[in-house]
């Protein structure tokens, strides 16, 4: 008798099963996402971003010098469109095939953009309809790797370090570390993104005279620095030298070693050579190519806030100074790494000696690319 309870009770609900699936496939049948299109690749960098990074060779991005656009680097929106009639719809997108953790957008109207996803990453999208509980078969997309750039209200020169692959073949994680310009004068937007965001810590590069904490009311960390602030990028490997801007440098690497920090923003005043010089020793420490370190610094060319100090006359000369300082860089650190007696002297084993003599551990060494890159 109780066998054969238990086969009726198992029937009934394989019934029910078979009836629910049905009617959530007669359901599906009345919205579905029309675009991007089933395996699409999408590119979420603009016209001139993807010029530049094709066959990109250093000093490429003085090409790119006009005062007159303002900022040109902003990201290319995915744009997305389904069937059925306006209505109380949302769009999930989810780097999951289980639909797990998804991002949620207004999808009330039958077209809508997205501008805050990932280079080089698999999407999974559906629709659902937030009344009935209607939804779309899900989509699967992916977006070209390439570098991040983000829009931020109120300020310039702004994007993500992550993307870029690293010499053991791992990829810097996007969404947890932007650089860019000051944040002291955001629009209501801009602070919108910060939240949004969830930045938990802005390192502030600039000397002690020019920091201003704009956004300590939401509870933001704030390092303290040494007064003279960061070693900056377009005075090569001399700032470096400096004892107090070396250590400036120090303390704030030693910020990315804490998961706590997470996410980080970190700036000077127009997010370039000071900001620069920052995003090479992390990059470098973590894998990142010379070359690629250089693009994502000559991308600040496409900024408002990146070219404001430039005359269009002294591009050129300009172009050759960068080139001298940047290769004076990287051999400072490459001198490093020979002094190591390494079999193959590299950038990253030369910026992390460097930091190494003066003062972070190899522990913190250790905590940044473990949570940077995934590397144990």
């Amino acid at each position: 008798m109780f066998f054969l309870t238990a086969c009726g009770g198992s029937g009934g609900s394989n019934r029910e099963s078979s009836d629910s699936k049905a009617s959530e496939d007669e359901m599906k049948k009345n919205v579905n996402i029309i675009t991007p299109e089933e395996n699409a690749t999408v590119s979420l960098m603009n016209e001139e971003i993807t010029k530049l990074t094709t066959n990109y060779e250093s000093g490429d991005g003085y090409d790119y010098i006009d005062k007159s656009k303002g900022d040109h680097y902003f990201p290319e929106s995915v744009k997305f469109s389904r069937s059925g009639e306006a209505g109380d719809y949302r769009l999930l997108i989810s780097e999951n095939a289980d639909m797990t953790d998804p991002k949620e957008y207004d999808f009330s109207s039958v077209t809508v953009e997205v501008s805050d996803l990932f280079c080089g990453t698999k999407y999974y999208c559906e629709v659902v309809n937030a009344e009935s509980g209607e939804k779309s078969d899900i989509r699967i997309f992916t977006t070209k790797k390439g570098p991040r750039t983000v829009k931020i209200g109120g300020t310039s020169n702004t994007r993500d370090i992550g993307g870029y692959e690293t010499a053991d073949g791992r990829t810097v994680k996007q969404g947890l570390v932007y650089r860019g310009g000051n944040p002291d004068n955001l629009t209501d937007g801009g602070k919108e993104w910060f939240k949004r965001v969830g930045i938990k810590t802005i390192i502030d590069l600039r000397e002690e005279t020019s920091r201003k904490r704009s956004l300590s009311g939401l509870g933001i960390n704030y390092p303290e620095l040494p007064a003279k602030g960061c070693a900056c990028y377009f005075q090569g490997d001399l700032s470096i030298r400096d004892e107090e801007c070396r250590k400036g440098l120090i303390t704030a690497v030693k910020a990315f070693a804490d998961e706590k920090n997470y996410p980080i923003y970190f700036h000077c005043q127009i997010g370039r050579d000071r900001t620069g010089t920052l995003a090479y020793v992390l990059g470098g420490l973590l894998g990142v190519e010379h070359k690629n370190l250089t693009l994502d610094y000559e991308l600040s060319f496409l900024s408002e806030y990146g070219c404001l100090d430039f005359e269009q006359k002294d591009v050129e000369t300009r172009r050759q100074t960068h080139y001298d300082f940047v290769e004076s860089l990287y051999m400072n650190f490459m001198k490093y790494s020979i002094s190591k007696k390494t079999e193959e002297p590299n950038l990253k084993d030369g910026i992390e000696e460097f930091l190494l003599r003066n003062g972070v551990t190899a522990e913190e060494i250790k905590n940044i690319r473990r949570i940077l890159t995934g590397a144990e």
